[in-house]
This record gives structure tokens, C-alpha cells and sequence, in this order.
């Protein structure tokens, strides 16, 4: 920890896709979230938790000082929850036609206001903010299902807004709050990651996914730890805070809370020559 992040570094292929699912042919071999990085470091004591692991080491848990409300879920209170609650009524295709749609501007998007940020709902969890001369994406899902597969798993019953193609600016950072297949989504992450080679920030345990699926450009942190990026579009920079949230991870049915989940701040400035961030 401390200095210059190496959680980007290439390797560990378990994912099943090749290293080269995103093309950094050409690039020397400082990777490109180290040519971004201006800091990192823990914050001062605020009384804001770190994260902490059980007692064998593998897996995340809720401090009970920290989060005296929390629970020890497993798989098992899944498939009773799942048993027990009560089914959501699937909307009719005249339902869903009489529902007014969510539009998206692109001129707005191309336009953002000078001077104060703009946030653009994408549907579901994800989030494109434009602050201080940078563009975001929170939790990218763009795909049909939140699924590891497309032919089964929850559906969506809206499009939408946007594509990753229809985006009309470049993607500087993703930023990720957990691994749930509706936050965290391959054919998404990869999407963004070919177009616009943006810098990936993921909780802890979240880095070797992303090496996984081929994507370089990745860094992770841990609860009250912070890193100051240089804009790679010319604004302002940004310094993203990792924060603690009351909630879970998990993939699959063996894999609970091996990763961290988080909650994000971000906080921009002025440009590097000191003057307001272009838009």
C-alpha cells in the first residue's frame, strides 16, 4: 500500500477469456491507471470503519460494532427468501406500453453545464455523472439479464435509455459498488473497457475479475482509502473515496463476500494549470 498502485497488473486467466479481450497493444509497460495516479493514501482516523475479514481470513463481515443492524446471511436464507416472498406481478405488454419511457438527451450529454455537475440516469443502478470536466459511470448494465448467461436469469422489461455505442462522450472512469451481476455485468464492463480504455475503481478483492476479463486498467481500494487521478480528458482531477456500506457480494454459490462492497465518494477540483476544467 501507499505510492503507486499495482492492483493493475496483468495476469490470473480463471475468468475463461484471454488476457487480450481488450486490445492495449502499443502501450509501454507503465499501465495506464499509473500514468493516471497522482496519490493514494488511507484518510486520517474520522471513526469511519476499515474493512474487516472473519476469523479464517476468507470472507468480509459487518463489524458488529460498526453495523449493530447487520446479519449473517448464507445461500441457504437465499433459497428460503426466495421460497417465502411473495412473487412480483410481471407487468402486461399494455402495462408497460402506458409507462412513459426515460429519454436521454445526447446534446446534454455532449453540453454539460459549466461549473456544477450533471447526472444522467441510465436505468437500473447505472449512473453517468459529468463533473468537473470528467465523465462517470456508476454500475454499468446495459445488457437484457442480470445473469451470467443471457438466456435465462432476471430480465429486463425496459431498454435501456442508452447504449454503450450511443454514448456521445468518452468514459474517463467506471466506478463499481459490488459484484451482483446487476451492478457488475461482463459484457458491459467489456464494452466500455474496448471503447473508451476507461479507468476502472473497484472495492477490494474486485481487481482480479477484472485481470480476469482482460481489462488492465483497474484500481482497487479499500474502505477509507482514497486516490487522486489525473483527468485523462483535461479536467480537473478527481480524488475517489471508498467508503463502508451495509450490504453483501457474491456470484455464485461459494464465493460469499470473498470481495468487498462499497459506497463512493467522489470529490473534483481545478484543472492542472490551475484554471476552471473545460466542460
Amino acid at each position: 500500500r501507499g505510492g503507486r498502485s499495482r492492483a493493475c497488473a496483468m495476469g490470473n486467466w480463471w475468468f475463461g477469456r484471454s488476457a487480450r479481450a481488450v486490445d492495449y497493444a502499443g502501450e509501454d509497460e507503465d499501465l495506464p491507471c499509473d500514468k493516471l495516479l497522482v496519490c493514494r493514501r488511507f484518510a486520517e482516523p474520522t471513526g469511519i470503519p476499515k474493512s474487516k475479514k472473519g476469523i479464517d481470513g476468507r470472507a468480509f463481515v459487518h463489524d458488529p460494532e460498526d453495523f449493530p443492524r447487520a446479519r449473517v446471511t448464507g445461500f441457504k436464507d437465499f433459497i428460503r427468501w426466495r421460497r417465502t416472498v411473495a412473487p412480483t406481478p410481471t407487468p402486461s405488454p399494455d402495462d408497460l406500453r402506458a409507462l412513459q419511457s426515460v429519454t436521454v438527451s445526447t446534446d446534454a450529454v455532449k453540453n454539460p453545464p459549466t461549473g456544477s455537475l450533471q447526472c444522467t440516469w441510465l436505468g437500473h443502478s447505472t449512473v453517468l455523472l459529468q463533473l468537473a470536466g470528467n465523465t462517470l459511470v456508476f454500475d454499468p448494465i446495459f445488457s437484457d439479464r442480470c445473469s451470467p448467461v443471457q438466456w435465462i436469469g432476471p430480465k429486463r422489461l425496459q431498454r435501456p435509455p442508452l447504449q454503450v455505442r450511443d454514448l456521445p462522450v468518452t468514459v474517463d472512469y467506471v466506478v463499481i459498488s459490488h459484484n451482483h451481476y446487476d451492478h457488475l455485468d461482463s459484457a458491459s464492463v467489456l464494452d466500455l473497457a474496448r471503447r473508451f480504455r476507461s479507468t476502472f475503481l473497484v472495492p477490494l478483492g474486485l481487481a482480479s475479475w477484472f485481470r480476469g476479463a482482460g481489462v488492465r486498467n483497474v484500481i482497487e481500494l479499500d474502505w477509507t482509502e482514497q486516490v487522486e487521478l489525473r483527468s485523462p480528458s483535461g479536467g480537473a482531477n478527481l480524488v475517489f473515496h471508498c467508503l463502508p456500506a451495509q450490504h453483501f457480494s457474491s456470484r455464485g454459490a461459494l464465493d460469499r463476500n470473498a470481495t468487498l462492497w462499497a459506497s463512493w465518494l467522489v470529490v473534483g477540483g481545478e484543472s492542472e494549470n490551475g484554471r476552471a476544467p473545460p466542460k
